[in-house]
């Protein structure tokens, strides 16, 4: 299995209704509401859409033939990173929150993917195959230096940087099976955190360094949350149906996730803790691949 993203065969964000806890709520002072990016076939073709996380005033950012999906909020709010094959391969390109001044940053004839911000917005983590299989690189927030930092004969896909910008969690199944890993944001000490049978992927981090992930260890796909060194490995969704891709919220009041448990692939959203969880979209056409914005 090449890809662990793609074989879990989908996934879903927004267009909903309520939230839970304080997401989406109007912060102390009269701030504005939490954001929510993702990725919609509502239109026929994969587009980036930007909502409310209360499921109101749902915009079309990227407007464009091609697929565009896999968005990324930098920090700030101000910029999304996204992949699109507008240009005959999946490709990196950056907008503008409203969906303004669409540019690619990569140019590549393989694909490069699943672009993270860095906390500080100075760099985009992605993965791609460009040096003959899926690895992780880093490069400048405008498509400059990009930087190897994983060497493996195995698949290393999904970057996400920790709260402090200091470590990156990825996928890898180096070891013969997809697991989660963390390694130093310059890529030293890779490290396997789940040394489990099963499979494991989608790697989150919170802002208090815990991470979320995909597991089917339980015998399905779950949510699972683990402290950041891969102690207490805990199942917050347990569902009869297949829950994964979650997103911790900035703020680290929740996650969002996927879930096919009410037919179709949609996206929901629970407490940290696995309280609360929430339908946010209502869609016959898939929504997938939530970002949260500031």
């Amino acid at each position: 299995m090449r890809n662990a993203r793609r074989s879990l065969r989908a996934f879903t964000v927004l267009s909903g209704v309520t939230l839970l806890g304080s997401i989406g709520a109007c912060g102390g002072g009269g701030s504005p509401p939490q954001l929510l990016v993702f990725q919609t076939f509502r239109d026929g073709n994969s587009e980036i859409y930007v909502m409310r996380a209360d499921g109101t005033n749902t915009t079309n950012l990227t407007n464009d033939p091609g697929d565009d999906f896999e968005p990324s909020y930098r920090g700030d709010g101000r910029k999304i990173a996204f992949v699109s094959d507008r240009d005959g391969n999946n490709e990196i390109y950056v907008m503008d929150a409203d969906g303004s001044n669409q540019t690619r940053l990569t140019n590549n004839v393989v694909d490069d993917q699943f672009p993270e911000w860095s906390p500080d917005g100075t760099t985009i983590a992605f993965n791609s195959a460009r040096d003959g299989n899926d690895e992780i690189y880093v490069m400048d927030f405008d498509g400059a230096n990009p930087t190897r930092l994983t060497f493996d004969a195995g698949a290393d896909q999904d970057p996400w940087f920790s709260a402090d910008g200091t470590r990156i969690a990825f996928n890898s199944d180096r070891d013969g099976n997809w697991e989660i890993y963390v390694m130093d944001s310059n890529g030293a000490f890779q490290t396997n955190l789940t040394n489990d049978p099963g499979f494991d992927v989608d790697p989150t981090f919170s802002l208090d360094g815990r991470i979320a992930f995909t597991s089917d260890r339980s015998g399905d796909l779950e949510i699972w949350v683990m402290d950041g060194n891969g102690a207490n490995p805990t199942n917050l969704t347990n569902d009869a149906a297949d829950d994964y891709d979650p997103a911790f919220a900035r703020d680290g009041v929740g996650i969002a996730f996927v879930s096919e448990r009410d037919g179709n692939l949609e996206l929901y959203a629970m407490n940290d803790d696995g309280t609360s969880q929430t339908r946010l979209t209502v869609e016959l056409a898939t929504d997938r691949n939530p970002g949260w914005g500031p």
